[in-house]
C-alpha cells in the first residue's frame, strides 16, 4: 500500500524490551542500551516507533511459569492496527519459553505481523526461519534453566556453611557479611522475652500480639518454631517438584527449656486436634484421584455424616466425564482388601513388580544414553578448543571459525537438552535398590498386621495405603486411586492402583461372589490368585 505520493508508508514497530530483575530496570544499564540499539535499527530500517508502542518495555522474566504481561499484551494488540512489526534486539529478549515463544509467533503470523531481531527480519511464514528461532529459544530456555539449577547448588552449599542464601532472615538475628557470623539484635530480643514470659502467665497470646502490632498466628509460630537455634533454610526445585531444607545454626532469642514450655502451653490451650478429626478420609491428603482428568476428590461429610470423595468444582469445566463424588464406604474397603491380599502373598509381589514397575533394562538403556551424550559433549568441548587453536595460529578466518563455533553450539545445546530430559525421566524410575527398600517396607506393615485384614486399625490401613502410594509413577503422576464412573453399571465406579509395585485395575463395590473369584485359599492362608492373569477388568466384574 502506497500513499498519496507513491512512496511506501514507514513500518510502525513495537519495541519489545525487556530485563528480568526490578534491580535491573531500576539502576541498570540494559534497558537504556536496548532502547538506544533498536532506535539506530529502525533508523536503519526507515521505520517509526509510535510512542504508544513503548509501553511493552520493563520488567519481566521471560523463563517458562513467569507471567509476562507485557508481551501478553502485546500479543492482544497484534489483531489491531497499532503496528505493523515486531522489532526485539536479540532472540532471548523475545522469550526463554520455546512454548510460549511459539504460540506468540503464531498469533504474529496469523495478524499479517513482521518480526525483525535487530536489522535482520525473520519471515514467520518461512519454515526454516521458524525452526531457527525455535532452537534459538530452546537453547536459551536450556542454559536458563540450568542456570537456575546451578544458582540453587551453589546457594545450597553455601547455606550449608552457615550463610544465608534464601528467604527472609530469622526473627530477632542479623547477618554480618563483613565478618560471616550471626549476632542478634538485642532489642527484638526484649521484646521476644517479654512477650514469651507474659504467654506463660496466663496472658493472652492474641491481646499481646494486638499490643505489640504483631499477628498472631505468626506471633505464636515465632514462639513455638522461630527463636531456637536451627533456622532452616528451604530450597524449591520447581523442575522434580522437591525441595531441600538446609538447617542453618543461628544464636537463639529464647533457652530451649522456654521454648518447650511455650510449646506445651500452647497445645494446651487448642480446641481443636486434627489427629481426633470426626471424619478421617482413608484415602484423604492426595491418594484418590478421577482417572479421567487426574484431578484429587476431596473428603466431605454430608448431614448424615455419610462420607464422600468429591470431584472439586472446577472440574465441571476440565473434566470430559465430571461426577460428583463416590461414597468412602463404597472404596475404602474394596481398595484396602485389595492391596492387602495382592501384598500379603511373596508370588504376588513378585509378580506384581515384574508387571508393573518400570522396566530396569530401560532404565539402564536410558543411563547408557546419559553416558554416552556426556561422551559427545566433551568431544565437542574439544572441536571448540581445537578450533579456537587454529584459530589463533591463522588457519581459518574469522567468519570460517564463527560459522564452524555456531554448529558446534546449537549441537552441544541439543545435547545439554536431551540429557537433562533424560535426568528429569530417570528422577521419577526407582531402580532396583529403590524396589527393594519399598517391597520390604510393605512387608514389614503387614507384618506388623499379623497378615489378617480383620485385625487391621484405621491407623495400620492409613500407613498400607501411605506405602504403597508414596511418590510419583514413572510418568510423573501422583501415585493413587484413579476412579471414574462405570460406562454400564450404574452406581459401579471402575478404579486403578497406580503405583510403582502395583498397576490394576478393578470395580467397586465388591461382592462376596467376585471376592471367591478374586482370591482362593491355600495352606489355611488366603492369598491372592487375581495377579495369575494380568486382564484384572475382566477378572473384576463385580456388581452390586
Amino acid at each position: 500500500m502506497n500513499d498519496t505520493n507513491g512512496k511506501k508508508p514507514a513500518l510502525r514497530f513495537a519495541p519489545l524490551i525487556r530485563v528480568s530483575t526490578e534491580k535491573q530496570e531500576n539502576k541498570g544499564e540494559s534497558l537504556e542500551t536496548q532502547k538506544k540499539d533498536i532506535i539506530r535499527c529502525t533508523e536503519r530500517l526507515d521505520g517509526v516507533i509510535p510512542d504508544y508502542s513503548w509501553a511493552y518495555c520493563g520488567q519481566e522474566h521471560a523463563t517458562p511459569d513467569q507471567e509476562r504481561k507485557k508481551l501478553d499484551q502485546l500479543l492482544q494488540d497484534a489483531e489491531k492496527d497499532l503496528w505493523d512489526a515486531v522489532i526485539v534486539c536479540d532472540v532471548s529478549r523475545w522469550s526463554r519459553d520455546n512454548a510460549k515463544s511459539k504460540k506468540g509467533l503464531k498469533i504474529l503470523r496469523t495478524a499479517g505481523k513482521r518480526f525483525f531481531v535487530g536489522t535482520t527480519e525473520y519471515h514467520l511464514s518461512l519454515p526454516e526461519h521458524r525452526l531457527f528461532l525455535g532452537m534459538a529459544t530452546e537453547i536459551n530456555e536450556f542454559f536458563a534453566a540450568e542456570q537456575t539449577r546451578k544458582s540453587i547448588h551453589n546457594r545450597i552449599e553455601r547455606a550449608k556453611r552457615g550463610y544465608p542464601t534464601c528467604g527472609k532472615l530469622p526473627y530477632g538475628r542479623r547477618w554480618i557479611k563483613e565478618e560471616a557470623r550471626w549476632e542478634v539484635i538485642p532489642e527484638e530480643q526484649q521484646k521476644i522475652e517479654s512477650i514469651a514470659s507474659r504467654y506463660l502467665e496466663g496472658e493472652s497470646l492474641k491481646e499481646i500480639a494486638t499490643e505489640y502490632g504483631r499477628n498472631y498466628p505468626n506471633l505464636l509460630k515465632t514462639l513455638k518454631e522461630r527463636c531456637g537455634p536451627v533456622w532452616n533454610q528451604t530450597f524449591q526445585r520447581k523442575e522434580s517438584k522437591s525441595e531441600e531444607i538446609v538447617p542453618t545454626i543461628v544464636p537463639p532469642l529464647l533457652d530451649e527449656h522456654t521454648i518447650n514450655r511455650i510449646r506445651v502451653q500452647a497445645k494446651l490451650n487448642k480446641t481443636f486436634d486434627k489427629s481426633k478429626a470426626t471424619h478421617p478420609y482413608l484415602l484423604g491428603r492426595g491418594k484418590i484421584f478421577c482417572a479421567t482428568c487426574g484431578g484429587p476428590l476431596m473428603g466431605q461429610a454430608n448431614y448424615q455424616k455419610h462420607l464422600y470423595y468429591r470431584h472439586t468444582r472446577k472440574g465441571k469445566e476440565t473434566c470430559s466425564k465430571y461426577f460428583n463424588s463416590i461414597p468412602a464406604r463404597v472404596i475404602e474397603p474394596v481398595v484396602i482388601e485389595h492391596l492387602f491380599w495382592l501384598f500379603g502373598d511373596e508370588p504376588a509381589i513378585q509378580e506384581a513388580v515384574e508387571a508393573a514397575s518400570p522396566d530396569l533394562k530401560e532404565r539402564a538403556k536410558l543411563e547408557a544414553e546419559m553416558a554416552t551424550l556426556y561422551k559427545e559433549i566433551a568431544g565437542i568441548d574439544q572441536q571448540m578448543q581445537r578450533l579456537i587453536n587454529l584459530a589463533a595460529e591463522g588457519v581459518f578466518s574469522g567468519k570460517e571459525i564463527k560459522a564452524k563455533m555456531d554448529f558446534l553450539r546449537v549441537s552441544k545445546g541439543l545435547k545439554m537438552a536431551r540429557n537433562e530430559a533424560l535426568r528429569t525421566i530417570l528422577a521419577n524410575v526407582p531402580s532396583e535398590s529403590d524396589i527393594d527398600k519399598i517391597k520390604l517396607g510393605i512387608k514389614k506393615r503387614l507384618l506388623h498386621c499379623s497378615r489378617h485384614l480383620d485385625s487391621m486399625i484405621w491407623e495400620d490401613k492409613r500407613q498400607l495405603v501411605k506405602s504403597v502410594f508414596d511418590g510419583l509413577t514413572p510418568e510423573g503422576h501422583p501415585c493413587g486411586v484413579y476412579v471414574r464412573p462405570h460406562s454400564r453399571l450404574k452406581g459401579n465406579w471402575i478404579y486403578e492402583l497406580r503405583g510403582i509395585l502395583v498397576n490394576d485395575t478393578g470395580i467397586a463395590p465388591l461382592d462376596d461372589d467376585s471376592r471367591e473369584t478374586w482370591r482362593g485359599e491355600k495352606d489355611g492362608i488366603v492369598v491372592s490368585n487375581m495377579l495369575g492373569e494380568r486382564n484384572a477388568y475382566h477378572r473384576l466384574c463385580l456388581h452390586q
